[in-house]
């Protein structure tokens, strides 16, 4: 299961509901430079049979040394492609042990509180559809006015998010999903506070208003 983003919202009890499955996953894989906040390179892999994927990974060579059969040694080499790395999981240990989980935990539920204030207030701007409502701390939506076909739709959200980061106060994204070019505003840093929805929602409606004026002209 790809749980990357957002299955470390599954920290808050109030948040579980999402994720009914997660439970039963067999896999999961975890991204604590996202959910955690942690340095970028930071991931994570949980699996529920561990000498399923010793076995899809394992090798010996005579370089190499020598095979341990034992469980009581852990040789990372023996349970993914890489032979060498460095020690990634002493980044979540040390946060974890300084600061604990539960200031973790408040500060995944301050993100989708401030996500949920976002959508909310974006979805209020004049001309802005939204598209995907968010479920943890991520929304899609797009430009539209009466008249408009999708391709003038699409070039219109697309300059929204370049006018919107040229302002150089937060940091818009987009993907393109079956034909319609969506913006996407993600709240997952640290650094992120109400403050920061505010300029948000402002620099949105201001070039909102700007590009479609010059859209629907």
């Amino acid at each position: 299961m790809d749980g990357a983003y957002g299955a470390f919202f599954h920290l808050c009890p109030e948040l579980r509901g999402l994720m009914p499955g997660l439970s039963r996953a067999d896999s999961l894989t975890l991204d604590p430079h996202k959910g955690l906040f942690l340095p970028y390179g930071t991931g994570a892999l949980l699996v529920r049979d561990g000498a399923a994927l010793r076995q899809a990974h394992e090798a010996t060579a005579g370089y190499l040394p020598g095979r341990s059969d034992g469980d009581e040694f852990y040789d990372p080499h023996l349970y993914g492609p890489e032979l060498s790395r460095g020690f990634p999981g002493l980044r979540v240990w040390l946060c974890l042990k300084l600061y604990g989980a539960e200031r973790f935990r408040a500060a995944l539920a301050e993100k989708r509180a401030l996500a949920l204030e976002a959508a909310a207030r974006v979805a209020a701007v004049p001309r802005i559809v939204m598209a995907a409502p968010p479920q943890v701390s991520l929304f899609a939506f797009h430009l539209r006015w009466p008249g408009s076909s999708l391709a003038e739709e699409n070039r219109a959200t697309e300059l929204l998010v370049e006018r919107v980061n040229l302002r150089n106060r937060v940091m818009l994204s987009g993907a393109v999903v079956e034909g319609r070019f969506l913006a996407r505003v993600c709240v997952l840093s640290f650094r992120t506070r109400a403050r920061h929805v505010a300029a948000c929602v402002t620099d949105l409606a201001e070039e909102a208003a700007a590009v479609l004026a010059t859209a629907s002209a």
